[in-house]
């Protein structure tokens, strides 16, 4: 077996050992952040859009990603011999914090910098990409670690 077979073999372990509502969120998130880019970029071109104010969102909405990820608790469940992800209350807060804050006034608060609508909507699309990638990232890293840890624990 060459390495190339054996990361795909040690890839699909994994995904057997995640719950298949973790694996689906990944995916949904996945589609969504490529339809954003693929809107943005669209936008960008035909619209001529300023590029640098709307990577500013993207990272933006990376790092809002990044908070949003820990909505999701993650950890093993040894019943189901999967990892599996809760929502605790910290996680609640930050969800309706985000949703108040940015879903509901992305456009106020753009709109005290950015007077041009095309590039206000372009930004918005740029931070939902940005937030999807960061929540999908620090999740793929939260299973990693929650199947790195529950391996460490079962080989003693």
């Amino acid at each position: 077996m060459n390495n190339n077979e054996s990361s795909r073999t040690k890839a699909g372990e994994h995904r057997r050992s995640v719950d298949s509502k973790l694996l689906l969120q990944l995916g949904i998130f996945g589609a969504i952040f490529v339809i954003m880019v693929v809107l943005d970029i669209t936008r960008i071109v035909t619209e001529d859009l300023a590029v640098p104010p709307i990577l500013v969102g993207f990272l933006a909405g990376g790092l809002v990603g990044v908070l949003l990820s820990r909505t999701k608790v993650l950890g093993w469940n040894a019943s189901e011999q999967r990892v599996v992800g809760t929502m605790d209350v910290v996680g609640a807060v930050i969800l309706v914090v985000y949703l108040l804050v940015f879903v509901l006034n992305k456009g106020a608060i753009a709109s005290h910098w950015i007077s041009d609508p095309e590039e206000i909507a372009a930004i918005g699309l740029a931070l939902t990409a940005g937030v999807m990638l960061g929540r999908s990232i620090f999740t793929i890293l939260g299973i990693r670690n929650v199947l790195d840890t529950t391996a460490a624990t079962q080989s003693r």
